[in-house]
């Protein structure tokens, strides 16, 4: 059984002192997502084929979440104006530089691509369905209705639910991004990549780039990913109010990742 606690360092004792309600609905959540009994069963391709064609929607949220950072970060109009923290801003670039221009699978002709694209190749290699992801890439660029591009396209309520509260969050408040990057996603998820290649013990060609993919993956966010979002959470996330609405955010977007979970298990061959 996998434990996140000991990895998020960020939440330190005084915050689970001054939040504790909160502290133990963080907790259970990140506990209750890593633990899921989706990931007992992704031993088979046809398994792994749906459970890639739900987590791709995470994969686009995620950086749209951390586009929300970088303009937090640095300025976002013409007029430009310094950062900051220049040593911030450099490592964040480091960041963004992995996850969209990363080095591709090996077996992939071009030298760099994105995070996105590997998982997109993952997929396709699996022969697992890219067509709806690829539609909605599509329609986002004529349209930021979320809530209509996904209604038209009718994609799972599950994957609605999930994007609309993440994206509700980091409309909301810049600074939701910055806990979602690092409470959600950057110290958080090696855990679960770590629970969804460790139970495949299939011995196919077919899901070699999508195990490459978590494994780069849990190297780049254990490694390097995860610090740089601790150092934006500390320069963002600087009084109570700010680290009681981390916890919140991060409690109601994992919440819906854990609903989002329990949908994939229930497509599951």
């Amino acid at each position: 059984m996998f434990e996140i606690e000991e990895k998020l360092e960020i939440i330190s004792e005084e915050i689970e002192q001054k939040f504790p309600k909160e502290y133990r609905e963080f907790t259970k959540i990140t506990n209750a997502v890593i633990n899921h009994s989706l990931f007992n069963r992704l031993n088979t391709v046809e398994n792994i084929k749906v459970y890639s064609e739900f987590q791709i929607w995470c994969v686009w949220d995620f950086m749209s979440i951390l586009k929300v950072v970088q303009n937090l970060v640095f300025t976002n109009s013409i007029m430009w104006i310094p950062p900051k923290n220049t040593t911030l801003g450099y490592n964040l670039y480091k960041l963004l530089m992995t996850e969209e221009t990363d080095k591709s699978h090996p077996e992939v002709k071009t030298q760099r691509t994105s995070h996105f694209k590997l998982f997109i190749y993952a997929m396709q290699k699996m022969k697992a369905d890219t067509s709806l992801i690829s539609n909605f890439l599509g329609e986002i660029q004529k349209s930021e209705d979320l809530e209509a591009i996904l209604t038209n396209l009718n994609v799972n309520k599950s994957i609605k639910k999930f994007l609309a509260i993440n994206h509700r969050l980091i409309k909301e408040n810049p600074k939701n991004a910055v806990a979602l990057l690092s409470l959600t996603r950057e110290n958080f998820l090696p855990a679960v990549f770590k629970a969804v290649v460790g139970n495949s013990t299939i011995n196919t060609k077919s899901i070699e780039p999508f195990i490459w993919y978590h494994k780069r993956h849990i190297q780049l966010d254990e490694g390097v990913h995860g610090p740089i979002a601790d150092d934006l959470f500390n320069e963002y996330i600087i009084n109570d109010e700010d680290i009681l609405l981390s916890l919140k955010c991060s409690i109601e977007s994992l919440s819906a990742r854990f609903e989002l979970l329990s949908e994939i298990e229930c497509n599951l061959i």
